[in-house]
């Protein structure tokens, strides 16, 4: 029902996901197709109202970048539940030959890894959780995760990267490692593996590293120095009387332009189209309808200003009756409107 309408021209896909959209609101789709010299009406529309946001809780992050090496702890990370155990906080080597790596990412430091000896935890076959802070990427745009692994041994399972933006009710495969990956032993240099986060830009999610150990020992895969990039939007202003200058005082951040936004900001009178720092005032103390001179601005300048456009050829703003409409023309060498 409202009268502006976004227009999103698509390639020639049978589906088209639309990022960006605000939670718990109505809209309405009309779709068409254009052609090469043609271009069909609008389709009937389909109504629909997208979903409340599902609060994230946990620790919050919203500054970008960000890195993770885990040299102090978990930080802001945690295991997570419902698994078959934990990943195993570690420096050097693992517990287990030919398999894991020798050392951290930089050296000398730490990481997490899947012990998959039989009698530890987790062990073979089994899957352990490590859960994200809440990213916060409304007002980003272009998110990039990266994150380094090793995934040496015979028995090696796979690594999942998974994504949430309900809280972890619900996880997205966003990339899956399977097999062993590093080929000549513990040595081998750690790996790095970047996922586009593009389609959850504006949105809130966690992140979930999933390691499936194999049917063997050999299955000690490891993560470390995690980063997520992502670029501030801007900030844009309610522009509600159409006049395209903004309210400073009512705005947001968006990856995109809202509609109604601008990204100006030097409107002083957002109800009134009239008024923006582009209106002229004509000064007329007289009120004989002839404006000795003129100012641009946002606010009224004072007495004797108006938004009426008039001629500014007054010669004595101080008496309505002289002007040059008087009986007197004005000559513009003495301003007196004597004619001389």
């Amino acid at each position: 029902g409202a009268p502006t309408w976004t227009e999103i021209t698509d390639q020639a896909t049978l589906s088209y996901v639309m990022n960006g959209l605000t939670p718990a609101t109505d809209y309405e789709v009309q779709v068409r197709t254009r052609c090469v010299s043609t271009t069909s009406s609008y389709g009937t529309s389909v109504n629909f109202t997208t979903a409340p946001i599902v609060p994230c809780t946990g620790p919050s992050i919203s500054s970008y970048p960000y890195t993770e090496n885990w040299d102090n702890g978990i930080g802001d990370w945690s295991q997570g539940t419902g698994d078959d155990g934990s990943w195993t906080y570690d420096a050097n080597g693992t517990q287990s030959n030919n398999t894991g790596p020798s050392d951290d990412f930089t050296g000398g430091q730490e990481y997490f890894y899947t012990e998959a000896s039989n009698n530890s935890d987790p062990g073979p076959n089994a899957t352990v959780y490590l859960i994200s802070p809440c990213f916060d990427l409304s007002g980003h745009t272009n998110p990039v995760f990266s994150y380094y692994y090793h995934m040496y041994g015979s028995d090696m399972g796979s690594l999942d990267l998974d994504v949430s933006i309900d809280n972890g009710s619900n996880w997205v495969n966003l990339n899956t490692l399977s097999g062993q990956q590093e080929q000549s032993d513990e040595l081998d240099p750690w790996e790095q593996n970047t996922i586009n986060l593009s389609a959850y830009q504006g949105q809130t999610i966690k992140l979930r590293f999933a390691g499936n150990t194999g049917n063997g020992f050999r299955s000690d895969m490891a993560i470390d120095q995690i980063n997520l990039t992502a670029t501030a939007g801007t900030t844009w202003y309610a522009d509600t009387d159409g006049d395209s200058f903004g309210d400073p005082n009512v705005s947001q951040v968006s990856v995109t332009q809202p509609p109604g936004y601008v990204a100006d900001n030097t409107d002083c009178d957002d109800t009134n189209a009239a008024i923006n720092p582009n209106t002229v005032w004509y000064l007329d103390v007289d009120g004989d309808l002839y404006a000795a001179s003129t100012v641009t601005q946002c606010a009224n300048p004072g007495a004797g200003y108006t938004l009426t456009v008039l001629p500014t050829t007054d010669c004595d703003d101080s008496n309505a009756a002289v002007n040059p409409a008087a009986t007197e023309v004005c000559d513009g060498i003495d301003n007196n409107c004597d004619g001389n």
